[in-house]
Formats: structure tokens, C-alpha cells, sequence
């Protein structure tokens, strides 16, 4: 379960009506954790908070792999794990001014401590990740 994550701060629901409200929790969270980079795992989640995120936060989204969009927000930071997305993003003048990074979809655990998510070191940055589970994710129990 994704809340027994370590370092799992909140889970934010948005039903598509109540945009002010969550508007206030998440302006909350950005204040309480100041985040230097959000990090988003899918342009849905990025579209939706986007707009309420000030400038000055650096933005990472990925693209999971798949096939190639229709639509894609045009972004600055884009982390893409399958070669065939790189090529494809790297041809599109829209993202030329991208940087465009491919890494594995595989990656090492990341140690923190709860007293590392709300102290920045000199040399360091506090990273918010940010992701859209549908429905689609939920396991079912079939009897």
C-alpha cells in the first residue's frame, strides 16, 4: 500500500469539483514541505497542478513508457524510461528546448530520514513526488 511508504507525507484527492479546496491542502503541503523540484509521474497529475505551483519550484515529469503521445504538455524537465519515447520527443520541435533525460525504470532505494524531509543542508533539495493512481491500480479481491 502506497501509504506504507517510507517518508509517505499525505495522500491528496481531488473528485474533479472541489478545485478550492484543493487548492488550500495543497498549498499547505507546498508550505510545510518547500519543495526545490516537484516531480510528477504522469501529465495528467502535471496538467492538474501546474497551475497552482509557483515558478520558482523546479518541475521533473516522466513518462513511464508506452506508446507515443497525442498530446503532451510541453515541459522543461522530462525523464523518459524507454528509448523509442527519447527518439520520438527528441524529433518534435515543441520539445526542443527540453532537457530530455532516459534512464532504466529500475533504480536503487533511496534512504532518508524523517528528519531529512524538513532540513535542507547546504548542498541539498527537498524533492516532491507527485502521481496520479487511478482507479485502474486498485487490486480486487474476486471471490
Amino acid at each position: 500500500m502506497i501509504i506504507s511508504i517510507p517518508n509517505f507525507l499525505e495522500r491528496l484527492n481531488f473528485n474533479g469539483i472541489s478545485i478550492v479546496n484543493f487548492n488550500t491542502k495543497l498549498t499547505r503541503i507546498i508550505k510545510s514541505y518547500k519543495p526545490d523540484i516537484v516531480h510528477f509521474f504522469d501529465s495528467t497529475s502535471y496538467n492538474l497542478i501546474r497551475p497552482f505551483l509557483s515558478n520558482n519550484i523546479k518541475i521533473v515529469v516522466n513518462k513511464c513508457g508506452g506508446p507515443n503521445p497525442k498530446n503532451f504538455p510541453k515541459v522543461d524537465n522530462l525523464v523518459l524510461f524507454s528509448k523509442e519515447n527519447k527518439e520520438w520527443f527528441s524529433k518534435r520541435n515543441k520539445y526542443k528546448a527540453t532537457n530530455i533525460f532516459l534512464i532504466p525504470n529500475r533504480a536503487g532505494t533511496i534512504i532518508t530520514s524523517e528528519s531529512s524531509l524538513h532540513k535542507k543542508d547546504l548542498g541539498t533539495f527537498n524533492l516532491m513526488r507527485i502521481a496520479r493512481i487511478g482507479k485502474t491500480y486498485v487490486k480486487r479481491k474476486y471471490k
